[in-house]
């Protein structure tokens, strides 16, 4: 059986996880005269720790975001999903 044929656009909701870590981003290349090291220092905000972003999309519009201090679980995910995904929404098939 082939699901695919039933999804309309509209109805089909994709879902991503990223984190990222401020502190630890640097510019990873610069110049400098041959055999010497490139030194250089990186202006920025700094974070006790990373933040996760969680983020669902439809064919044509973002459906819910949120940011999370801190890597996500399980729990996370589940409670996004349900409370801001799928809240009053019936028929929607999830990627």
């Amino acid at each position: 059986m082939d699901i695919t044929n039933n999804m309309k656009g509209d109805n089909v909701i994709s879902f991503d996880e990223s984190y990222m870590s401020p502190e630890t981003l640097t510019k990873e290349y610069g110049w400098s005269k041959s055999g010497s090291a490139v030194i250089k220092r990186v202006n920025g905000r700094k974070y006790k720790e990373g933040r996760s972003m969680l983020l669902a999309i439809s064919n044509n519009k973002e459906v819910a975001h949120e940011l999370i201090k801190g890597p996500v679980n399980g729990d996370h995910i589940r409670k996004f999903i349900m409370e801001k995904v799928i809240k009053n929404k019936t028929g929607i098939k999830l990627l």
